[in-house]
């Protein structure tokens, strides 16, 4: 088993167990140090439809009395690797060394917050799918650090799709949680593998799976494994309508997040 694999099984272990989008970036990070080692480091929960911070851990990054200049030539434009443009550009993973063809100097971010915060190097990972950017990684290196290698960016980037993939899933659990009232949607979650079975479902999601006149296959109605399946082939969403013994119609909608 070679280092990628090493880590990629590392991080899938860690991933597994984080119950919050932070903590499970916190233990990305982690689980990178000992194939990609940083002195500091921050992470940030995005909105994908923005790519607007929701969220994040700070205190291992910037000192405090420069995160407001960070931010200001973050989001002010006119600088390398803004985690808009890793967002919606080719390269999802980059070095500031690397966007500035070995010039640090021609950035802001490290003239006046990297370099008087005694910080030479800096990656950037952005965790994004097809729906948009959930996540972003900075990992930082101090004076008189190697700046961060070509093999050192395929590993993080080689991490990029069961990364997303976990984010997604603890947001999705985060939001049953939240939505557990009478008037909520039902919310199920499966688990892959030779045949779909159920993982987590919703407060309400007992009275309409109740609701559903269609048999089952285990713990669910036909109709829904269906839908499940089906999505589950396209890769993306599939949506279908319900009769409920009440007579009510019910929407049901399906998307894969694929297996860790």
């Amino acid at each position: 088993m070679d280092k990628a694999d090493r880590l990629l099984r590392r991080t899938v272990r860690a991933c597994r167990d984080a119950a919050t989008p932070t903590a499970l970036l916190a233990a990305v990070v982690d689980a990178l140090q000992p194939d990609v080692p940083s002195d500091r480091w921050c992470v940030l929960t995005l909105d994908p439809a923005t790519t607007l911070p929701t969220g994040g851990l700070h205190e291992h990054g910037v000192s405090p009395t420069l995160a407001p200049r960070m931010l200001e030539l973050e989001f002010g434009g006119g600088d390398v690797n803004a985690l808009t443009d890793l967002a919606r550009g080719r390269q999802a993973v980059a070095t500031l060394d690397g966007a500035t063809q070995g010039d640090r100097q021609r950035s802001p971010r490290y003239r006046g917050v990297l370099a008087p915060d005694g910080l030479a190097h800096e990656l950037r990972a952005v965790f994004r799918d097809g729906h948009g950017a959930w996540a972003a990684m900075v990992l930082m290196r101090g004076d008189g650090a190697p700046d961060f290698s070509a093999a050192e960016q395929a590993l993080v980037a080689g991490l990029a799709e069961p990364v997303t993939r976990a984010l997604r899933r603890v947001l999705l659990m985060g939001q049953i949680a939240a939505q557990a009232s009478a008037q909520a949607p039902a919310m199920l979650l499966l688990d892959g593998g030779a045949q779909l079975t159920l993982r987590h479902a919703s407060a309400t999601a007992a009275h309409w799976l109740a609701q559903i006149d269609d048999g089952s296959a285990g713990e669910l109605p036909y109709a829904l494994l269906s839908l499940a399946q089906r999505a589950r082939s396209t890769g993306g969403g599939a949506m279908t309508r319900l009769r409920a013994r009440s007579g009510r119609w019910l929407t049901a909608h399906a998307e894969a997040l694929g297996d860790e």
